[in-house]
């Protein structure tokens, strides 16, 4: 998913189950969302790497309690959207390994194509 402050939310999806990590075009940051659920909590991560793939920033959030999974992943791209939002990022690319949500997410922002 292609986050542009000028186009929109979405843009694009590409690569739709990649397991390889691929840097974003120059000029770009990628922004990679990831949730996980344990039997007492529920943890989201959020990196940021720049067009080169260093790291630039990060940050983790945990939930006490159980929650479903595809529940926990949603939030997870909700905070990142914020978090984006609030680093004032343009021109970034989020990534998710989620296929639910991505394509929940495709079908919201480019259609039933």
């Amino acid at each position: 998913m292609v986050v542009d402050k000028e186009m929109g939310v979405a843009e694009s999806v590409t690569s739709l189950g990649s397991r390889l990590w691929h840097r974003p075009n120059p000029g770009r940051v990628k922004v990679n969302v990831d949730a996980t659920t344990f039997a007492e909590s529920s943890s989201i991560g959020v990196v940021v790497k720049d067009d080169t793939g260093s790291f630039v920033v990060s940050r983790s959030l945990c939930f006490p309690g159980v929650i479903r999974a595809s529940v926990v992943e949603v939030v997870g791209l909700h905070e990142a959207l914020l978090w984006i939002k609030y680093l004032g990022l343009d021109s970034v690319d989020v990534e998710m390994n989620a296929k639910v949500i991505v394509v929940g997410w495709m079908i919201l922002f480019l259609g039933n194509t």
